[in-house]
């Protein structure tokens, strides 16, 4: 019955692994908002410091 013990204990760690595998997509997705939140937020701080400028000549960002 060790192996059956060793299964399920390997099907736990599965479990729990899929588990901190959602939690780190949450994350992660979290985080992406967060970016372009912060992104957009630079943006108009800059229309506002600069004006309008085209986005393609003006680059404070380091892009």
């Amino acid at each position: 019955m060790s192996w059956l013990n060793d299964t399920l204990s390997a099907l736990r760690q599965v479990v729990l692994l899929e588990h901190r595998v959602s939690d780190l997509e949450r994350d992660m997705r979290e985080a992406q908002q967060d970016i372009a939140g912060h992104d957009r937020r630079v943006q108009q701080l800059e229309t506002v410091i600069f004006g309008p400028v085209p986005p393609d000549r003006l680059r404070l960002r380091g892009q």
